[in-house]
């Protein structure tokens, strides 16, 4: 299964950047993660379910030292295993996180907002996204099965662990390799955000062919993995900004995400959950209705 089970285990200091600026380094390791995504979520307790959460905790109280309670994290139990090779950045974004976290479920978005930096707008196949698990308090799971690149990639799999994690994840055996794409959007304030993210690649193929590109992945310096893990970022973030703005002002019409949205296709299945669980599950989010003055 997609969804993260097992609890946080947090180490480090509680050193701090300043606000606006974003970080990036490569890891085998959840912990820092973590660490950052207790700092934003400790203000919203939503209606998750147990199922996706864990009742253990770091320090065994579910607790950190500094009094955070980390117990209801959801995390990547994969990420154990130190044949996963991850690569983390985070930076503060200038959009809600229901923006992000809609932005990341729409797969579909990624050849045409990302053409000619991480995608092409020539490798578009069918967006036939289905739910195979429905939406509830826990979140959501689907299944793309041409998945990304014409299906060059194989089939994707995407789950939602409310309230703040989206994952999708490739069995791309064929070529030798998984894959997994992590965010956790942490509520700042309205219409802002922090983006983590880890990008992963466990490589499976026997001999040379699974250890060349390993080495090569952590031969990467610091700084050239946070110039790259930038790009994306910077494609969306006018696009986002702005289309949010939008959304804002429908709904301080009266409209819900339903009604300003037009969203008629398969390729919209994820964002239409998504949207639903923040209206029927998710209380509006942690800072209720957003179309407040506060949002403009």
């Amino acid at each position: 299964r997609a969804l993260p089970k097992r609890p946080v285990s947090v180490h480090g200091s509680n050193s701090q950047q300043p606000s606006g600026s974003s970080s990036s380094s490569s890891s085998s390791s959840s912990s820092r993660a973590n660490d950052a995504t207790a700092s934003g979520s400790r203000e919203w307790h939503s209606a998750g379910s147990s199922s996706s959460r864990s009742d253990a905790a770091a320090g065994g109280d579910g607790s950190l030292d500094a009094g955070i309670d980390v117990s209801g994290l959801p995390v990547v139990p994969e990420f154990d295993d130190p044949a996963w090779l991850v690569q983390d950045t985070w930076r503060d974004v200038p959009y809600d996180w229901a923006t992000l976290l809609e932005n990341v479920l729409d797969a579909s978005h990624v050849p045409f907002t990302h053409h000619k930096s991480i995608s092409s707008r020539d490798t578009v196949g069918a967006y036939d996204m289905r739910l195979t698990q429905q939406v509830s308090a826990a979140g959501f799971e689907g299944a793309w099965a041409t998945g990304p690149r014409a299906g060059a990639l194989g089939p994707q799999e995407t789950a939602f662990v409310a309230p703040c994690l989206m994952l999708h994840k490739i069995d791309a055996q064929r070529r030798g390799y998984e894959s997994m794409v992590v965010v956790y959007a942490v509520p700042v304030g309205p219409g802002k955000c922090r983006l983590l993210n880890r990008n992963a690649f466990k490589f499976t193929g026997g001999g040379l062919a699974a250890q060349l590109p390993a080495l090569l992945m952590k031969a990467v310096p610091g700084w050239a993995v946070h110039l790259g893990t930038q790009v994306p970022l910077e494609d969306d973030q006018i696009f986002l900004h702005y289309g949010e703005a939008e959304l804002v002002a429908a709904q301080g019409r009266g409209k819900v995400a339903a009604q300003a949205y037009y969203m008629p296709s398969p390729a919209d299945t994820y964002v239409v959950a998504f949207r639903s669980w923040i209206r029927h599950q998710g209380g509006g989010g942690p800072f209720g209705d957003v179309g407040r003055p506060e949002y403009s």
